[in-house]
């Protein structure tokens, strides 16, 4: 495109995709008080069947949008999740306990559900537009990003802004206008994926199938308000685009014998191994599926595309805001991109045990929660926006803690911006932390039993022990907005905090 004649209308960020990644992303955004368009070409939300797994990041996620009081009560904790292969039955149940981010390991959701909670928390924050029905034609970067896009009437829109960021799926225009390459490969297999009413009958069925195999890999999983979703690979004969209600009776028999399935919706789809190349083009960003599509096993297609928003819109918000130079931006690439590339490794291998294809069945211990929690990646970087020196780059977890004598989760105290949490005996005051970090720094002391509080700060109470034993020796933790660790240190190494900030150098992405 060649530039545009009209005049746009200005924001500071636009999002081009309404699904819950560009919706995650908006509410973050918002919440900072960022001018941020949204733009989804579809006029309703999406029924067909699609992500129904989330992980306890992207529950702590919910926490951050402050849509985790009315979502969190509507998933299913401790989902059964069974699979059926060439080698076997096998079942795999996650706990519904509390891990160490504050929630538990695995859940089940309903994707319309999640998508309604957070345009209503949209709808909530004033400098927040979501326009349905428009779709984006292709944008501009000379002199400023504008893009353009049409509405349902088909009238020609152009809007102006610092940041675009892509959330438009796995064929991105975005992306395609920017050349970036997608790495990996797209399986040649296609599999059906089915949303059913449960009932104890069907899941009776599905237990009687224990002791059998089936010719395809097959997934079962139940979901909340009485669903459940099936997934099978489908033979090379039965590649079709669309199947009837008699075909999926006939796919699913296998697993679910005679039993009748009542289907609410079904939908047939490739699988894919694969990630951008990049996740950065100056001032355009790709995000979610637009920047790597994986197989949902373990929810981490969605995940990954929540873990995403989360890295981002604050790095956004606070350039805008001139708190931070445009440089950390680069570290959304080195830090996501590193994940990404192990997270596609994870699934892959997962993938790998569920569906048979080792040749070894998926036995117990291969299907355990404890194996997913160690083979799944660990939320952490290897280099980015932190002192990697010094503990930075791991995400800190987050304990119940006594506040005022109310127990409450961590990060439900933290804000939105910077966290410092400092042992009762650390020197420094809350004042020179809020100089440095920015006055919206929560600065918080760990105090143990009998310990007096400090004025000027906010005092928590660590009744189970958990807050000091994840600080560690060091005499305060300095926690980035996303929840990952800045830096823990002695109160000596305090001005090198300001260091890593106000010298801010790119060496292979990292503070220095």
């Amino acid at each position: 495109m060649n530039g545009f004649d009209t005049t746009p209308t200005q924001y500071e960020a636009i999002i081009i995709g309404a699904g819950p990644v560009g919706l995650f992303a908006a509410v973050l955004l918002g919440q900072y008080g960022v001018h941020t368009l949204v733009v989804e070409r579809r006029q309703q939300m999406y029924t067909y069947p699609r992500a129904i797994g989330i992980d306890d990041e992207t529950m702590r996620a919910m926490q951050a949008t402050g849509i985790a009081e009315t979502q969190l009560p509507q998933l299913r904790y401790s989902p059964t999740i069974e699979y059926l292969s060439p080698v076997g039955y096998s079942r795999f149940q996650p706990p519904a306990t509390p891990g160490p981010f504050g929630h538990p390991f695995l859940a089940t959701f309903l994707q319309p559900n999640l998508e309604a909670g957070l345009r209503a928390r949209l709808a909530e924050l004033p400098t927040v537009e979501l326009r349905e029905g428009t779709e984006f034609i292709d944008f501009d970067e000379a002199g400023g990003i504008v893009a353009l896009m049409r509405d349902a009437d088909g009238h020609e829109l152009r809007a102006s802004a610092r940041f675009l960021l892509a959330c438009d799926g796995g064929r991105s225009r975005v992306r395609q206008q920017l050349g970036v390459e997608l790495l990996g490969d797209t399986q040649q297999e296609k599999w059906l994926v089915v949303d059913v009413r449960d009932d104890d009958v069907l899941a009776a069925a599905m237990r009687d199938r224990h002791q059998d195999t089936a010719d395809q890999p097959m997934v079962s999983i139940s979901l909340p308000a009485g669903m459940r979703r099936i997934e099978c690979r489908l033979g090379a004969a039965e590649r079709a685009e669309t199947v009837g209600r008699e075909d999926i009776q006939e796919a699913l028999r296998p697993l679910v014998a005679d039993h009748p399935v009542d289907v609410v919706r079904a939908a047939v789809y490739e699988r894919y191994f694969r990630h951008a190349e990049q996740l950065r083009d100056g001032n355009v960003f790709l995000l979610g599926d637009a920047a790597h599509l994986v197989p949902p096993y373990g929810g981490q297609g969605l995940c990954s595309g929540v873990r995403d928003a989360i890295n981002l819109a604050w790095k956004i918000a606070f350039v805008l805001q001139d708190r931070l130079p445009a440089d950390i931006l680069d570290s959304y690439d080195t830090e996501r991109g590193g994940h990404l590339t192990r997270t596609v490794a994870f699934v892959r291998h997962l993938a790998r045990r569920i569906e048979g294809d080792s040749g070894e069945a998926p036995d117990a211990l291969e299907l355990s929660v404890q194996d997913q929690r160690r083979a799944k990646p660990a939320p952490e970087y290897d280099i980015g926006f932190f002192d990697e020196k010094a503990g930075g780059g791991k995400m800190f977890p987050q304990p119940v803690v006594l506040h005022e004598g109310s127990t409450r989760p961590l990060d439900d105290l933290l804000g939105h911006g910077f966290a410092v949490l400092a042992r009762s005996h650390s020197r420094i005051s809350a004042i020179g932390w809020r100089a440095l970090l920015g006055a919206d720094t929560v600065v918080a002391q760990v105090r143990a039993h009998g310990e007096p509080s400090k004025p000027g700060v906010l005092v928590l109470d660590d009744a189970t022990g958990d807050l000091v034993r994840a600080i560690g020796d060091a005499d305060f933790v300095v926690l980035r907005p996303d929840r990952f660790v800045f830096a823990a240190y002695r109160d000596a190494m305090a001005p090198r905090i300001a260091e890593c900030l106000s010298a801010w150098q790119l060496s292979r992405g990292g503070a220095r």
